[in-house]
């Protein structure tokens, strides 16, 4: 397990838009296989209609303590295989993947509740520019209803009053 890794398990949302499609992205990450790979699954939907899925993606995350470095293994929709590999500087963690003639790098910063994720690529060793960035905020649920009242409750109540 990492200290780093372990402030981004749970449920996270983020609203955007890419290319002039608005989007909702849901981030659910968590500790796997024998808490070995922090694993994170990703999808975007429409914010008018949630059971419209624009991106499904997967990650395996491992932090390499004898080379101080972090391991990503990106698997998508679209049959996409990526290998990002970085570090980390206090709560600031760069991952960086190489492959034909495109460069990506994917920077995550993590505050107390949120994380900013963005991401930077170049193409044939250009400069590299922002194609995308969100904040994410923890996804927080409404607290259950109260349980409804038990049978001898409403007994007593009505006995009470009469």
């Amino acid at each position: 397990m990492d200290p780093l890794l372990d402030k981004l398990v749970g449920h996270w949302v983020a609203r955007g838009e890419m290319g002039g499609i608005k989007y909702i992205d849901h981030t659910r990450s968590r500790w796997g296989l024998n808490k070995q790979f922090f694993i994170t699954e990703v999808k975007s939907v429409d914010p008018a209609n949630p059971n419209k899925v624009y991106f499904e993606g997967m990650g395996l995350l491992k932090y390499l303590p004898e080379r101080k470095q972090y391991l990503l293994h990106w698997f998508d929709a679209y049959g996409s295989i990526q290998e990002f590999i970085g570090q980390a500087t206090g709560d600031v963690m760069t991952l960086t993947s190489r492959e034909d003639k495109r460069t990506e790098r994917l920077t995550f910063t993590i505050g107390k509740g949120s994380y900013k994720l963005a991401m930077d690529a170049a193409e044939g060793g250009g400069e590299m520019k922002r194609e995308w960035e969100s904040t994410y905020t923890r996804f927080k649920t409404a607290p259950p209803p109260p349980p409804p009242p038990t049978a001898e409750k409403n007994l007593r109540i009505s006995i009470g009053r009469g």
